[in-house]
């Protein structure tokens, strides 16, 4: 599966109800296709000519087309765009990595060390 996000643009004639119909619609496209909404939550603002919203989802590859189908066959969205949000394999191994690394705490520190560190660099 691979990552996008969608963005697009909703008619401003819509009414609250008819809004959140259109959001629920898409969502349901998303399902259908087999997509996975990720984390993020659609935010949605009002704008001059329309309400502008978007979604951060993986899908299988091979049904992006349906999806696209089943957004172009809706009237109540005036524009979108799919946009393929690619992860670099350094990214994707600092996603697996643990944050926290028990066995590699360091030792303690006395104070009188860090003084005579200080002094060495000081003299230095």
């Amino acid at each position: 599966m691979k990552t996008y996000e969608l963005t697009y643009i909703i008619s401003p004639k819509l009414t609250e109800t008819e809004l959140k119909e259109v959001l629920e619609k898409i969502k349901s496209f998303l399902n259908e296709e087999g997509g996975l909404l990720s984390g993020a939550e659609e935010q949605i603002k009002r704008k001059e000519k329309g309400f502008l919203s978007s979604i951060d989802f993986s899908i299988n590859p091979a049904n992006l087309k349906n999806l696209e189908k089943k957004l172009k066959s809706e009237n109540k969205i005036i524009r979108y765009i799919i946009i393929s949000q690619k992860t670099s394999k350094k990214e994707s191994e600092e996603r697996k990595k643990p944050v926290w690394h028990p066995e590699k705490r360091t030792k303690k520190v006395e104070l009188k060390e860090i003084d005579k560190k200080i002094d060495e660099i000081i003299n230095e």
